[in-house]
C-alpha cells in the first residue's frame, strides 16, 4: 500500500525547484517506484508492532513521512547540479525519521498507530519475548577464554 502519492511529494519540492513529471529528472515514474518502495520500508519499521499495511485510519500519519523520504530523494538526484540540494535531502530524511520514531540501532519504528490491530506473533505479545540470551560464563562445561572486564 502506497502511503503517499505524486502530489503530496510534489508539494515537499516547490515548482521552482523541479516539476515532478514523465520528462523530469527524475521522472514521475521514477518517483512512484520509490514512494511504493520507502511505504514498504516503512511497513517493515513497524511490522513488529502491528499488523501491516497500516490501517486506512492511520495511513493519514503516515502520509507525510513517506513525501518527506521520497523528497529526500528527490532532492539527492536534483544535488548533482546543486550542492545546497543535499543539506535539504538530509534534513527532510531526518524529519522523516524522527516522524517515525525510528530507531536506527534496531531498525524499528516506535511509531503508535491507534487503529491499526497489534501484531499477533512475536514480540508484539505482552510478556512473550520472541529469544533470550544466555550467559555463556553461567555453564562450567562451557568457560570462555576471555571476558571483557574480567582477568583470569
Amino acid at each position: 500500500m502506497a502511503y503517499c502519492d505524486l502530489v503530496h511529494v510534489q508539494a515537499r519540492v516547490p515548482t521552482q525547484t523541479l516539476t515532478i513529471a514523465e520528462g523530469s529528472q527524475p521522472s514521475s515514474g521514477q518517483v512512484m517506484e520509490w514512494v511504493n518502495s520507502d511505504s514498504a520500508w516503512i511497513d517493515a519499521t513497524l511490522l513488529w508492532r502491528y499488523q501491516m499495511p497500516a490501517a486506512a485510519a492511520d495511513a493519514g500519519l503516515l502520509k507525510p513521512i513517506c513525501a518527506a523520504l521520497v523528497a529526500s530523494r528527490v532532492y539527492q538526484v536534483q544535488a548533482g547540479a546543486d550542492a545546497d540540494y543535499r543539506e535539504v535531502a538530509e534534513g527532510l530524511r531526518k524529519e522523516a525519521l524522527q516522524l517515525l520514531a525510528y530507531d536506527a540501532k534496531t531498525g524499528r519504528s516506535n511509531l503508535v498507530l491507534a487503529n491499526t490491530p497489534a501484531a499477533t506473533t512475536g514480540e508484539a505479545q505482552t510478556g512473550t519475548p520472541v529469544s533470550t540470551f544466555t550467559d555463556p560464563d553461567v555453564f562450567p562445561s562451557n568457560p570462555r577464554m576471555f571476558s571483557i572486564g574480567k582477568e583470569l
